[in-house]
């Protein structure tokens, strides 16, 4: 079924499958979000996953981790967001791409993650961490927090000045409309 110029969503209905083995549906025109049904299809048969290159949105289902016997599976080139699922890791995936999607945070480090020769991530500019060989920047977990903390203490230290500049300025007033005492 690759390169067939299907269009709409992923049919929901392959979830009720028993015998699949290879599901291809890459290069088409499907969008939509990829179903949670995904999960059904033919837990220990179905090998191979390639929907690649379609216009897939949404996250990456976790039901994809019920798939005991997948090896393959390609993402790649949709319009895929979130985060990478920890729990794929757990999969004995040979082969993952989920490269060319909005993806972001960080990657996971074990299973099918440990190698790079099996792992497309590239296209993905808001990925981080992972192994070194993916040469993705660190993941700056305390980011927002060191943000939050330089955004405080400018304002704090805009306040001080505004209110030492406003004392000053009230003292030079006030000792120009005092009268001189005489005696």
């Amino acid at each position: 079924m690759q390169r067939d110029h299907f269009d709409g969503t992923f049919p929901s209905t392959f979830g009720k499958f028993q015998k699949l083995v290879d599901l291809d549906l890459s290069d088409n025109m499907l969008s939509g979000d990829i179903p949670i049904s995904i999960g059904n299809l033919s837990r220990m048969s179905l090998v191979y996953l390639y929907l690649q290159g379609n216009s897939f949105h949404g996250t990456i289902p976790l039901s994809l981790t019920s798939l005991r016997g997948l090896v393959q599976l390609d993402l790649s080139q949709n319009h895929l967001s979130g985060s990478i699922p920890q729990s794929l890791q757990n999969l004995d995936l040979e082969y993952l791409n989920v490269s060319f999607n909005m993806l972001e945070g960080e990657v996971p480090t074990k299973g099918v993650f440990r190698n790079a020769s099996a792992l497309t991530v590239t296209g993905n500019n808001n990925l981080c961490g992972g192994i070194p060989e993916l040469h993705l920047p660190p993941c700056n977990k305390h980011g927002k927090h060191h943000l939050l903390i330089a955004i405080v203490v400018s304002v704090i230290a805009f306040v001080l000045l505004l209110c030492f500049s406003l004392t000053i300025s009230w003292m030079k007033k006030r000792s120009s409309t005092q009268e001189p005492i005489s005696i």
